[in-house]
């Protein structure tokens, strides 16, 4: 019971870190229809904070980040009269009878990755022993770690900012760097799965193509061969933000969203790198195969991506 509550508490701080900015960011997106302006305001609040974050770990000040935590509510305060015309659009991304349904199964997908997560105290796989060591030192010394010390004498070459984002959730909780990396699964997994969702329906302008992409991401790809059975939470942090990214760039009306897409891309390098480069030349594919079917490589980013998601 006491793991349970501690995971709570977790979710819990998670929430407090991210919450505020869901509400500021929420006024860039309000033009969107609310599933698309709740996930991009996710995206928006969790890029800005690790990027905060690691600023302040690059200057070795990361104890100074309750500072940011503590003002955030205080900012989103002041925006909190508006809020309600921010989500005056109810539809779920385009279909507003497909709402239940949406909500129905991410319960389901939610209920599902509950149970791993909250079964044990240790997260599976190898990769989580490197990433957790990282975050203790990030813990301990206040900035980026140098260095592998005192298990292996190497030097680290990786992005940290999800290392340094988990280790001011660590403190902010009060929990160990493993419990923290084990607990973060759920909430990142099921807002991932919410934006194949939506992603899915941006493209293909079709609720069924969203619920199986939903599924089959879920359920095959995230649950049976899912970055939780080897550990690459810095994979799924990195990978939500991307669509994120991807999402904003395909609906951009207003110059703000330019900067909340840059602000989520960047946010995806500091941290994991390699997602960056495989999104990039995923997409950079699929608009040579667009150039290559005669289409016109011309217009805004929303029409190339639209127009090579078509083939």
């Amino acid at each position: 019971m006491q793991l349970f509550i501690n995971q709570i508490g977790i979710i819990s701080c998670f929430i407090l870190i991210t919450a505020p900015w869901m509400v500021i960011f929420a006024r860039f997106f309000r033009h969107r229809p609310i599933g698309e302006n709740a996930f991009l305001s996710l995206c928006s609040g969790l890029g800005i904070c690790t990027t905060v974050f690691y600023i302040l770990a690059v200057f070795g000040l990361v104890q100074f980040a309750w500072i940011w935590i503590a003002g955030s509510p205080v900012a989103a305060l002041i925006l909190l009269p508006g809020i309600k015309e921010c989500f005056s659009d109810k539809r779920l991304s385009g279909d507003g009878n497909a709402r239940y349904m949406f909500w129905g199964l991410l319960a389901v997908v939610a209920a599902a990755y509950a149970i791993p997560v909250f079964s044990t105290d240790y997260p599976l796989g190898l990769d989580p022993t490197f990433h957790c060591i990282l975050i203790q030192k990030i813990l301990n010394s206040g900035s980026l770690a140098a260095n592998l010390h005192p298990f292996e004498d190497i030097t680290v070459n990786y992005s940290q900012g999800m290392h340094v984002f988990l280790a001011v959730l660590a403190k902010l909780s009060g929990q160990p760097p493993h419990l923290v990396f084990q607990t973060m699964h759920l909430p990142l997994m099921v807002a991932y799965s919410a934006g194949v969702y939506l992603l899915a329906v941006r493209i293909f302008r079709n609720a069924l193509v969203g619920f199986w992409a939903m599924l089959i991401f879920a359920f095959v790809d995230g649950f049976f061969f899912s970055v939780y059975q080897w550990g690459g939470m810095p994979t799924e942090m990195s990978g939500l933000l991307g669509l994120g990214f991807l999402l904003c760039i395909l609906g951009l009306r207003r110059r703000l969203e330019y900067v909340c897409a840059i602000l989520i891309c960047g946010a995806m390098l500091l941290t994991h790198h390699l997602t960056v480069f495989i999104y990039f030349v995923s997409i950079g594919f699929f608009l040579t195969v667009s150039f290559l079917a005669q289409r016109k490589l011309t217009g805004s980013p929303k029409d190339l991506l639209l127009s090579a998601s078509e083939h």
